[in-house]
């Protein structure tokens, strides 16, 4: 559970992948993002059933600043009847040389880089492992997901975050306490468009909740 302490009533986090979009039909990761396809909205409505078959009442929708995310939490936020808002501190891990890139394209132009993603993405090697060049340095991303935790407990409602795969991983791994040091843990989760996680705040943490959530495979 997440080490954040408050004197705050407790909350519920949703931790929610953006739904499908054009970049994911690339495969293309990182980049500035791109419009969602016709069926991620079908996708949406089903999260829109879950939280309401789940007793989740969302107060707050708050997003990555990528198209993908902010189309996904602006649908959202109406169904919901929530307010949303899109935050820098959310924006996703800068992947250096290969960022934008397609599999294919960063294969051909950076093949050592990527295979290193590949081996990164088969959960063989930890992010300390991930040496990309001009990549943002992994402790400031790290340290960027803790500020923004704190920051939604000192709000004190119940929050969906709808991030990019590399905003969920950074903030699963804190919840769950893992770091970015060598041996801390911090590896790739397996996350598949719209997936749905949700976390309580009791006493001095963050508690998965299983019932509601989909089934983790960290």
């Amino acid at each position: 559970s997440c080490n954040i302490i408050t004197t705050m009533l407790p909350q519920r986090l949703v931790l929610l992948r953006h739904a499908f979009s054009q970049k994911n039909l690339e495969d293309r990761h990182g980049g500035e993002g791109s419009s969602l396809t016709s069926q991620a909205f079908k996708d949406l409505d089903r999260v829109v059933s879950r939280c309401r078959d789940s007793s989740i009442s969302i107060e707050r929708v708050v997003c990555s600043p990528r198209r993908q995310c902010m189309e996904t939490a602006e649908y959202l936020a109406k169904r919901l009847i929530a307010v949303s808002e899109c935050l820098e501190d959310l924006r996703p891990l800068h992947l250096g040389v290969l960022d934008g890139l397609s599999r294919d394209e960063a294969a051909a132009l950076f093949p050592h880089e990527a295979e290193l993603m590949e081996t990164w993405r088969r959960g063989q090697i930890e992010i300390a492992q991930l040496i990309i060049p001009k990549a943002e340095p992994y402790n400031l991303f790290f340290n960027r997901g803790q500020s923004f935790l704190s920051s939604v407990l000192e709000r004190g409602s119940d929050t969906m975050i709808v991030g990019t795969r590399s905003i969920l991983i950074l903030l699963l791994s804190i919840l769950l306490g893992r770091t970015v040091e060598c041996g801390g843990g911090y590896k790739e989760i397996p996350l598949s468009n719209c997936c749905f996680f949700v976390f309580e705040f009791r006493g001095t943490g963050f508690v998965f909740e299983e019932k509601v959530s989909d089934k983790p495979t960290w």
